[in-house]
């Protein structure tokens, strides 16, 4: 499980790496769908691949009792992909409900897990690297400190 873990490190560094060098930085990662154009399928193809490789790592993790959290984080990443366009009306419930799911259900989880300090340090460090960039794009970086917390906590808890 620990491969799939990898590739899914992997597979977002280079997802965020391809669309920073291709845009710049995007005011979220959803934004990316909007950013490549006849290319945003490719976003509905990164949250189905994250969510396909993270849940096997996230599951085999997770203590018995807090399992659930780990489906229903991966599940929810899923939705977010499959809702892409959350500019548009009907899609804008699905895509932005199943976002904060994911979000909170990670964030819960390491909680449980006795992980709390990993996502205080690394949004401690977010807010820190906004303040430096004057507070623009706020809604990328939290994003990308729920991915780096959670990679992190599944990385030592192997």
């Amino acid at each position: 499980m620990v491969t799939l873990l990898v590739i899914s490190i992997i597979l977002f560094v280079s997802y965020i790496g391809y669309a920073i060098g291709k845009n710049g930085v995007p005011a979220s990662i959803s934004d990316t769908y909007y950013q490549f154009g006849k290319k945003g399928w490719l976003f509905t193809v990164f949250c189905l691949a994250e969510s396909s490789l993270l849940i096997a790592s996230f599951i085999e993790a997770s203590r018995e009792e807090y399992q659930f959290l780990a489906f229903i984080s991966s599940a929810a990443l899923a939705f977010v992909g499959a809702a892409p366009l959350f500019k548009e009306d009907f899609n804008r419930n699905i895509h932005y409900a199943s976002a904060g799911i994911c979000a909170l259900a990670s964030l819960t989880w390491q909680v449980l897990m006795g992980m709390w300090y990993i996502p205080f340090i690394t949004f401690i460090g977010g807010v820190i690297v906004l303040a430096c960039l004057k507070f623009r794009k706020p809604m990328f970086w939290m994003e990308m400190c729920a991915f780096i917390s959670t990679f992190i906590t599944l990385l030592l808890l192997y």
